[in-house]
């Protein structure tokens, strides 16, 4: 299932979350519980613009999302009143130009306990975790993709615009 989310990075996403949404939580239940988007499509996309919209994920895996020249394969956070928590979550295999897993444009993200592995964005602009111009906390994650740090750039998490072309090779 995919659809058209309103807003500047609409790209076919499999569920997308605004102010006429609400507040969700998606929860896994079993081991193995997850969203998969199949290698052609962004997981999910927050956009709360200046709504509050609130996002828990808990518990499951987001994996194989993919955004060809766009921001966040598993993940995009757009809009000051975007809150993504996610809690023991694992991000597999998702791809971007830039933030392979997660792009927060805007926004709040406090991510805790949760795995990166294979995540990749082609701009090397944060394989698994951007914050372009939003507030991120990370605490007990294990986020070791490609550079495996945390930088300005170029790493595993950047923090910052990191324009495609000059982002080192």
């Amino acid at each position: 299932v995919t659809s058209t989310c309103d807003g500047p990075h609409d790209n076919p996403t499999a569920l997308c979350l605004n102010s006429a949404t609400g507040n969700k939580q998606i929860r896994g239940f079993a081991p193995g519980a997850g969203l998969d988007g199949g290698g052609t499509t962004r997981i999910l996309y927050v956009s709360g613009g200046v709504h509050v919209v609130r996002l828990v994920l808990r518990d499951l895996t987001l994996q194989h999302g993919y955004v060809g020249a766009h921001y966040g394969g598993a993940v995009l956070v757009y809009g000051t009143g975007s809150t993504v928590t996610a809690t023991n979550v694992h991000f597999l295999h998702n791809t971007a130009v830039w933030g392979g897993a997660i792009y927060f444009f805007s926004g709040t993200g406090i991510i805790t306990d949760c795995g990166f592995n294979g995540n990749v964005a082609e701009a090397n602009a944060g394989d698994d975790i951007n914050n372009y111009y939003g507030t991120l906390t990370v605490i007990n994650s294990n986020v070791n993709d490609v550079y495996g740090q945390i930088t300005n750039c170029v790493g595993a998490v950047t923090n910052g615009y990191c324009p495609r072309e000059d982002v080192c090779s």
